[in-house]
């Protein structure tokens, strides 16, 4: 279930864009964002990077917008700086933008790292484990330059060699300028046969309470493949 968690996670990247540009001018907008890590285990951890970038494959030095040290009990802390790459908003089916001049990052990614490489990643959500079920809520973040709304229904379809994931989202969203955090919760999810996963949710400005940071390790059975990627992440941020 850890894929499925993740591209349900990926999903905070690709709802507001629909074609590149890079913010011409910096604004002047910083965020300090602290917490504990849930049920940590000391020295799981050393250090998180954070970023604007959806890859896991290919992340260039634009996209990091923030680092710091892990505390031995879990504890971090770290500024957000204003992304140097923004994208236009707008352009999905089913959404009614105010104002789809905007420019925004795509959602952070919060890498974790152990000796320099890349062990997993951090998710401030309301589950102790990367399975998606009904109730689930998790937390992302995103810069804006400008203040807009966004709201409607949108429906997508992934398919894959053996699978397919669908996808039903309802937005409610007040997107201000600067920093904004915003919850995605899961309405319903079920596995059809063939493994064809059905998914309907919501994104809401309204924080959902009782959310907790925790650390999703990749899966070891893909361990080697995650260590190249680790490898790769690596090569860009440090």
């Amino acid at each position: 279930m850890k894929k499925i968690f993740f591209l349900s996670l990926l999903a905070f990247s690709l709802t507001f864009i629909s074609c590149s540009k890079t913010a011409e001018t910096p604004l002047d907008s910083s965020y300090v964002l602290s917490g504990t890590i849930a049920d940590y285990v000391t020295n799981t951890l050393d250090s998180i990077k954070v970023t604007g970038s959806n890859n896991m494959d290919i992340i260039t030095p634009d996209a990091l917008v923030g680092k710091c040290k892990v505390s031995s009990s879990g504890g971090f802390s770290f500024t957000l700086s204003t992304p140097t790459v923004l994208t236009k908003n707008g352009g999905e089916k089913g959404l009614t933008v105010s104002d789809t001049t905007a420019m925004v990052s795509n959602a952070c990614q919060f890498y974790c790292y152990k000796n320099g490489i890349v062990t997993g990643y951090l998710v401030k959500c309301n589950n102790k484990t990367d399975s998606i079920t009904k109730g689930l809520s998790i937390s992302a973040y995103t810069y804006s330059d400008r203040t807009f709304t966004s709201k409607g229904t949108t429906t997508s379809m992934q398919k894959y060699s053996n699978s397919s994931y669908s996808r039903t989202a309802i937005f409610d969203l007040t997107i201000t300028k600067g920093w904004n955090e915003f919850t995605y919760t899961v309405n319903a999810f079920s596995i059809g046969a063939g493994y064809n996963y059905m998914e309907s949710g919501s994104y809401t400005s309204s924080i959902v309470p009782n959310l907790q940071w925790r650390f999703i390790a990749y899966p070891s059975y893909n361990a080697r493949s995650n260590e190249r990627n680790g490898q790769k992440v690596q090569k860009f941020l440090h």
